[in-house]
């Protein structure tokens, strides 16, 4: 049976899998020069074996892996049982005009909720649509493509 394990400079790990927690014999996990794994998993505080970190985590964080196997498994354990997830946050999209920041909030509240989300979506859709002019269009458009060729009011465009 496996009792000891290193993983030393894997550049592209970036997360430890679940049957980690399935290596009953294991007393020694040892992470070292692991620059994606940002997060240990919560499972680990339930582990038999002596946790030794050096890498760059920010879950937990660097000052909890370096007080050792005892500190990072009682972080981790809280963690679990103290955890809560949120119901509603807020997020600030910044950007120049016409980038899409419009559309990747629509997107948020698409995952969110879908069903509900695609009327919303498309009243708003509606709306901005038909506030437009002809000439809004046309500027629109050539913007997306500036070789595209529109004339007058009725929008017939040509490659």
């Amino acid at each position: 049976a496996l009792t000891s394990l290193s993983i030393e400079r894997c550049s592209s790990l970036t997360s430890l899998p679940e049957s980690l927690a399935h290596l009953q014999a294991l007393t020694r996990l040892s992470i070292a020069n692991c620059p994606l794994l940002l997060e240990l998993p919560t499972f680990l505080h339930a582990m038999q074996a002596d946790l030794h970190i050096k890498s760059s985590c920010i879950f937990p964080p660097a000052s909890i892996c370096s007080q050792g196997s005892g500190a990072i498994k009682a972080f981790l354990r809280d963690a679990e049982s103290s955890c809560t997830h949120l119901t509603r946050s807020r997020v600030m999209i910044l950007g120049d005009g016409g980038v899409g920041k419009t559309t990747l909030a629509w997107a948020f509240q698409i995952l969110e909720d879908p069903a509900a989300s695609q009327q919303q979506l498309r009243d708003a859709l509606n709306a901005h649509l038909s506030a437009w002019s002809a000439t809004d269009t046309r500027k629109w458009l050539q913007e997306l493509d500036p070789q595209l060729k529109c004339t007058a009011s009725q929008l017939r465009c040509r490659p």
